[in-house]
This record gives C-alpha cells, sequence and structure tokens, in this order.
C-alpha cells in the first residue's frame, strides 16, 4: 500500500474510497490510548510506585462528507454504504504503509442533517483486541534439522508474541521452541511426517496450537510459558525436536 496524499483508509482490503465517488475523507483521528494503571503504596514511605500499565483500547474516528448536492435518498445511500463498509477487521490507513490494526465499529455513521450538504459524519471504531497497530508483514528466522539458533530483530514500542510454523520430515512426537531464555515444549505430539504445525494466533488474540486439523495445545508441557513474548530488539530463537523439522518462527 503506497503512501498516498490524500487520506483512504481500507477493511480487510477493501479501500473506503472506492465505495463512491462522492465520499470525501475529511480525516482519520487516532485517540490517546486508554492505559489501565496498577499503583502500590511505598511501605514506609510517602508516594506511590507503579506496578503495571496495560493498554486496553485505542478507538480511530473517520470523519467524511458526501458530495451529492441534491438528492438526500442518494446521499443517504451513500452512508449506508459505508455504514456496510465499517465491519469488523484489520483496517488499515494511508498515512501508516504496511501497518495494520484489528478494529470493530463501535459508532456508525448517522444520516442526521441530511439536508445540509456541508454536513461532516462520522464512524468510530474500537481496537480492544490488541490496541497497537503492528506490521503487515512478519519477521522471520527458518531454521532446518532436530535442533538450531538464531536470532530476530524485532520493532515497535511493546512486547509481541513469537509464532511459529514446523514441519517435520518424521513423525514428531517432542519439541521445544524458546525466544530469549523462555521455552515452550510439547511431548506426546503425534504430528505426521510431512504434516505442519502451527503455533499461532486468530484474529482476536487466542492462541492456536493445530496439526493436521487437530489442536495440539494439550501436549504442551506444564512447565512451558504461556506464550513465547518479546521486547523489541534482537531475539535469540531456538528450537529441537525428536526428528528433523524446517522450523520457521516469526514476529509483527
Amino acid at each position: 500500500m503506497a503512501v498516498q496524499r490524500r487520506l483512504n483508509a481500507w477493511i480487510n482490503n477493501r479501500d473506503l474510497r472506492s465505495l463512491d465517488q462522492r465520499i470525501l475523507i475529511r480525516s482519520i483521528d487516532e485517540e490517546a490510548p486508554e492505559v489501565d494503571t496498577q499503583y502500590a503504596d511505598i511501605l514506609g514511605g510517602v508516594g506511590q510506585r507503579v506496578q503495571y500499565q496495560r493498554r486496553r483500547n485505542r478507538r480511530i474516528v473517520i470523519q467524511f462528507s458526501v458530495r451529492e448536492l441534491y438528492d438526500l435518498a442518494e446521499r443517504a445511500r451513500v452512508i449506508d454504504k459505508i455504514n456496510g463498509w465499517a465491519q469488523e477487521g484489520y483496517l488499515q490507513v494511508s498515512y501508516r504503509p504496511q501497518k495494520r490494526i484489528y478494529v470493530h465499529r463501535v459508532t456508525p455513521a448517522a444520516s442526521d442533517n441530511i439536508r445540509d450538504y456541508t454536513s461532516v459524519y462520522t464512524v468510530e471504531f474500537a481496537a480492544s483486541v490488541c490496541p497497537y497497530w503492528e506490521d503487515v508483514l512478519s519477521g522471520s528466522w527458518t531454521g532446518t534439522g532436530t535442533s538450531g539458533t538464531g536470532t530476530l530483530v524485532t520493532g515497535g514500542n511493546t512486547q509481541t508474541p513469537i509464532t511459529a510454523v514446523i514441519t517435520p520430515s518424521g513423525a514428531l512426537n517432542t519439541l521445544t521452541l524458546t525466544a530469549n531464555g523462555q521455552s515452550m515444549s510439547f511431548t506426546g505430539l503425534g504430528v505426521p511426517s510431512g504434516k505442519t504445525m502451527t503455533v499461532e494466533y486468530d484474529a482476536r488474540g487466542i492462541l492456536q496450537i493445530m496439526a493436521d486439523g487437530i489442536s495440539r495445545i494439550s501436549a504442551r508441557t506444564p512447565q512451558s510459558v504461556d506464550e513465547l513474548m518479546v521486547n523489541p530488539g534482537t531475539v535469540e530463537l531456538g528450537f529441537s525436536a525428536n526428528v528433523s523439522c524446517t522450523v520457521t518462527m516469526m514476529a509483527r
């Protein structure tokens, strides 16, 4: 997606301006993220210390006009088109090339002041599953064998999860994935030779561990971390398995 001087927005790769030539995007505004902060009193002292901060939500507002001078019914139909476009999915905007954010619509555009040609309408989205912009394309590292190590440089300004695709050359029963000293291990996997196992997240941020159409999350050992989360910067990656595998580990 190229940078454009004129504003545009896409949901699931469908762009807003293509819906109707009479749509004029006035602004795309990103409100300040909602952040939860937990404080604790300093024992025997004054003030408080921050225990944690967590971003909860981010709202994105698109304002537009409809350049239809006389036909009020047509103006209303254009607004309906925009509300039909404004569904749950990955939002991209022209001023953030190669970035995306998963949103759902919280406020549709209302056909108020429909007689006023200069009216500005608003549709509002919320990013609550992951209130951060993320790369459209993942960075990746690939290793082959019964074990391997490598590095991956991640960007951004917060922790991001490591995902993986594993294709074994024989029956895969045991596997360990590591990232910056954290480990996620599996036993009793029973993945047939040539079948792909994936460790990934769906659009709603839920971890999925699948192979040959069957969930393998129950094969994860109790000592494993729940998620392989890494900070921005250089990440040390590794894997080991009971058979030779091609392992690709990724991060956005």
